[in-house]
């Protein structure tokens, strides 16, 4: 019986809509037992199910039919496919291959000792409760183990599989593990190699001494604090392919450019030392300037020079949005290595020294005063950010700040400087957007909290996609892949 099957004859039978759904989360429940356990406890709920024959009464406890396996399986894929894209997460990815295709103790000890993952444990248990595709047994919420063959993420999963093992491997050679001094190969599902190559670095450095390795490995510890120390660099390594765990607050990443400073470093194709023009494209609001200040202060620290022309908000502004992710930039203005450049429209002359008003300059005044800046500092490379086209386009004609922009963007390249121009998505003529995103180099867009590469001319062809993370930190991207 197919499922569509199944309703019809419920609704035949005269039952409301409600007590439908009540019998097919009966169903879902059922499914998820049979797949956790291999045994369901009958209920009272289920006599109606058994009348249909989906299951059948075997002795002591109920079993699903092959019907009714079915039924179940379909019932989940629905669910599955409506529920929000936001669980197409490396996080939701990560707690479900976790638990597949078996979830010891141990890993539940893990996922509820590290508060990082167990906020996002019970934070996605819930969410698969809520849309029933899991259901409470006292105060546990459970899964079906095959849930994760359910769902289809957009990312590659190889890189999360090997994290995935040397988390396992940490749980088997860590304090977790009651049996520590003893390692059997039966303990090592999934993460053998892993286990292994633990043991063997730490016996070569003498930090615990093997005795026996029959069917797994015996050891006693010779260094507690050498032990330690090992163990915790090996989460730390498998942790950095899930940056979806934030960091604590005091965390601070070391910052060598500008794509280091925004978590792009090892994803990112493109040398450091290339100049190049990037069109920053998205919804209005402030997460364009924040990603290009980031970017920016991240090139500031790689000694390179910086011009920051701000015409959507004053100089100041912009300074207490650097303060307010603890990136102090006075140092930079003092020694010369970073200028504003302020374009704000304003009917007092402005105190910087390079200035141009919106509502009083041209276009070419633009061109001088961006020219005077960085002669006035005399460095090989740096990066230019326009904030933005779109204030341009409301003062002068759209078409010639397309030309300016590419005659700009001309003179950062003969400087050897890369540029950045931020256009609000929507506030200008469609046409004007797309001459924009066709005569640069590339086109980055912000858009639901969401980063996007569209592509890069001779580099990267098609979308890569990364979530926003925005916290006291700063700004940093998350990989979706």
């Amino acid at each position: 019986m197919s499922l569509e099957s199944f309703v019809k004859t419920l609704k035949s039978y005269g039952y409301s809509s409600q007590y439908i759904t009540q019998v097919m989360n009966t169903l879902l429940r059922s499914y998820t037992e049979y797949t956790y356990s291999r045994r369901i406890v009958p209920t009272k709920e289920t006599g109606l199910l058994v009348a249909f024959r989906v299951l059948s009464d075997r002795g002591s406890y109920l079993t699903l039919t092959s019907q009714g396996l079915a039924a179940a399986e379909q019932l989940i894929k629905e669910r599955v496919r409506s529920m929000s894209q936001d669980v197409m997460t490396p996080e939701f990815f990560f707690i479900l291959t976790f638990m597949y295709p078996h979830l010891e103790e141990l890993e539940i000890q893990f996922l509820r000792s590290f508060k990082p993952l167990e906020e996002a444990y019970n934070r996605i248990m819930t969410t698969l409760q809520r849309s029933g595709l899991a259901y409470l047994e006292g105060d546990t919420v459970k899964a079906p183990r095959t849930l994760y063959t359910f769902f289809e993420f957009p990312f590659r999963e190889e890189p999360f599989q090997q994290a995935i093992r040397q988390i396992r491997a940490y749980i088997r050679v860590s304090a977790l593990n009651r049996r520590i001094m003893r390692v059997t190969f039966s303990d090592m599902k999934d993460c053998r190699e892993e286990v292994m190559a633990a043991v063997q670095d730490m016996r070569s450095r003498g930090i615990i001494k093997e005795f026996v390795r029959d069917k797994g490995y015996t050891f006693r510890v010779l260094d507690a604090a050498a032990y330690k120390q090992f163990i915790q660099a090996l989460l730390h390594e498998a942790l950095a392919a899930f940056r979806f765990i934030p960091p604590s607050p005091e965390f601070r990443p070391l910052v060598h450019c500008g794509w280091d400073s925004v978590g792009l470093l090892d994803e990112y194709p493109v040398p450091q030392d290339m100049p190049m023009n990037i069109l920053l494209f998205g919804d209005p609001g402030p997460l364009k300037q924040l990603w290009a200040q980031h970017y920016l202060y991240g090139e500031l620290l790689n000694n390179k020079g910086a011009i920051y022309l701000s015409v959507n908000s004053p100089p100041d502004d912009v300074r207490r949005n650097f303060l307010r992710f603890n990136k102090d930039v006075s140092s930079f203005e003092q020694d010369g290595t970073l200028i504003f450049v302020d374009c704000y429209p304003r009917r007092q002359k402005s105190p910087h020294m390079y200035s141009a008003p919106i509502d009083t300059s041209s276009l070419t005044d633009f061109a001088m005063v961006l020219s005077d800046a960085h002669q006035a500092m005399d460095i090989q490379q740096g990066i230019c950010v326009i904030d933005s086209l779109s204030n341009v386009m409301l003062y002068s004609d759209p078409e010639q700040v397309i030309k300016f922009a590419v005659n700009q963007a001309s003179r950062f390249k003969e400087w050897g400087w890369t540029g950045l121009f931020i256009v609000e998505k929507g506030v200008n003529d469609q046409k004007i957007e797309n001459s924009l995103k066709f005569l640069l180099d590339g086109v980055f867009e912000i858009e639901d909290d969401e980063f996007r590469i569209l592509w890069i001319r001779g580099m990267v062809d098609s979308p890569v996609r990364y979530a926003l993370d925005i916290s006291p930190r700063g700004l940093i991207l998350l990989p979706k892949r």
